[in-house]
């Protein structure tokens, strides 16, 4: 009866909240953090998150997280409200971040290693992102 209940929530759940579901799901992880985070996969080697965060701190945020696990930079544009970044491992494989201001306070990050890249590695940038972010 119980896993009954539970699997009704669930589906409950992810009917009627559409695409904010993850978000509900992917918040229990940042609780404690800094800078509070959504995350959400799209398939196809991409995944996206939205950060509570100012777009140049997300910005930084990004490189200092190349640095830490040791990618080379092989591409960087920055504007005034967009930013792209390519980043490759000692394999060359890829990962291309793209940091979106949304407002003042909130910044969109999108990261793709291609359909046949692994994105396993996608989510690590992600998540060094994230902890470059609540870095003090």
């Amino acid at each position: 009866m119980n896993l009954w209940l539970s699997i009704t929530m669930l589906c409950a759940a992810t009917v009627t909240s559409g695409c904010l579901f993850p978000a509900a799901v992917s918040t229990m992880g940042a609780v404690g953090s800094d800078a509070p985070v959504v995350w959400n996969h799209w398939g196809d080697g991409q995944g996206q998150r939205y950060c509570m965060a100012r777009y140049d701190d997300v910005v930084a945020a990004v490189l200092r997280a190349g640095d830490a696990l040791d990618l080379e930079l092989k591409e960087k544009r920055v504007d005034r409200n967009r930013a792209f970044i390519r980043f490759l491992d000692s394999e060359n494989e890829r990962v291309d971040i793209s940091v979106d201001r949304r407002s003042e306070t909130m910044t969109a990050i999108k990261f793709d290693v291609g359909w046949f890249g692994p994105v396993a590695f996608g989510r690590l940038v992600d998540q060094q992102i994230v902890a470059e972010l609540n870095k003090p």
